[in-house]
């Protein structure tokens, strides 16, 4: 899996998107401009059909596997969003190690979770997909990039400090 960094992740994005992105932070604002990124991404590289997921307690997994099979009546390519909560998942994976095995074609699978585990990153899922898409861990920004990032902002939105 191709680690990125958050600030090489616009330019990746230019590029054909990989088929799995995990994003995972505990900074809710920089995860967000992330997924955000990735979102608008894939509206223009074709993905026009959106499903979000929250794998909560009581989660069918099943439907995970069902979404990447079935075809949208409105798109060919499909954004599949799968919010993770706690970074682990309760089927311990399988379903996400059969997904990533079954590599479903004109789907783009987005896991966003908050900041994962060494532990977590030596599991079955994870290995299945770290040999297939990409894991953006989003770490909170020093006091150097805080006024670059925030510049970064302030000229996207069109305004000045």
């Amino acid at each position: 899996m191709a680690q990125l960094h958050f600030d090489k992740l616009a330019a990746q994005l230019k590029q054909p998107l990989a088929p799995l992105y995990i994003v995972s932070s505990d900074e809710p604002l920089l995860q967000q401009d992330a997924c955000d990124q990735i979102r608008s991404a894939a509206k223009q590289q074709g993905f026009l059909d959106r499903e979000v997921m929250h794998a909560e307690t009581g989660f069918d997994w099943g439907t995970l596997l069902e979404s990447a099979q079935s075809m949208s009546l409105f798109a060919d390519k499909k954004l599949i969003e799968l919010r993770l909560a706690k970074g682990k998942p309760q089927d311990k994976g399988r379903a996400l190690t059969a997904y990533c095995e079954a590599k479903p074609e004109d789907n783009v699978l987005l896991i966003i979770t908050n900041a994962l585990e060494k532990k977590t990153t030596n599991t079955k899922w994870f290995k299945a997909a770290s040999s297939w898409g990409c894991y953006l861990p989003i770490f909170p920004l020093d006091r150097q990039n805080l006024p670059r990032w925030l510049g970064d902002k302030l000229r996207a939105a069109n305004l000045e400090a």
